[in-house]
């Protein structure tokens, strides 16, 4: 039994620990955007860009983000 409730302690620890790296994966680009688009708004500055580097759907989001912010510079 003993054995048993120190096994499933060791698996809950690893699960914690992967649920945290992804969670961050995912929260720190999040952060990147709304971090720029706080930015902008309070600058006034459409030439500011988000790190869009990287093969993964948020980069591809930091990318198109990125080019919506030209088109708004095209048309101003």
């Amino acid at each position: 039994l003993d054995q048993r409730l120190q096994r499933d302690g060791e698996q809950q620890s690893v699960v914690v620990t992967l649920v945290l790296l992804t969670s961050q994966s995912i929260i720190r680009p999040i952060d990147a955007v709304s971090s720029t688009i706080s930015r902008i708004r309070q600058q006034n500055d459409f030439r500011l860009r988000v790190d869009a580097q990287g093969k993964d759907e948020m980069s591809s989001m930091a990318a198109d983000f990125n080019a919506m912010l030209g088109d708004f510079q095209d048309l101003i």
